[in-house]
């Protein structure tokens, strides 16, 4: 914006920004009849409005293209994000399913059970309801918590 301040300057004084230029406007001043002043204001006028339409457009521009290598930029790291959750999520999936399977595996069948069952199975019991009455010894210990 400064350069457009600047070259309407130029245009107003016939001179660079910042240099001392009022005599060099005064003699302009003297020499130019109102309507030639005017005709020439007009068009710096108009030279200004033309140079912050192209400022916009330039703007404008710039911010979409920007905007565009942005949105493009997030869409590819949320999808490379978006991806890697996606193999996370399955691979802690697989683990769970494989953990159960593991488990499965690892439990004994029912064959594999009574066959324990009747290696360690001395006492001769055939199953049904067994006839147990404590003796009075067990009973005083249990009630005391020894048991």
């Amino acid at each position: 914006m400064n350069s457009i301040v600047s070259s309407a300057n130029d245009k107003v004084t016939g001179s660079p920004a910042g240099a001392s230029c009022s005599k060099q406007a005064d003699d302009q001043a003297e020499e130019e009849s109102p309507a030639a002043g005017l005709y020439r204001l007009a068009m710096i006028a108009a030279d200004l409005v033309e140079a912050i339409g192209d400022q916009a457009t330039r703007d404008r521009e710039m911010y979409n293209a920007g905007w565009n290598d942005a949105a493009k930029l997030f869409f590819e790291h949320g999808f490379d994000v978006g991806y890697a959750q996606a193999h996370g999520e399955m691979a802690a999936d697989w683990k769970a399913l494989a953990e159960k399977i593991r488990q499965m595996a690892n439990t004994p069948t029912f064959a594999e059970l009574e066959k324990r069952r009747a290696q360690h199975d001395d006492t001769g019991y055939t199953g049904g309801p067994v006839e147990w009455e404590p003796k009075k010894a067990d009973v005083i210990e249990i009630r005391r918590g020894v048991a």
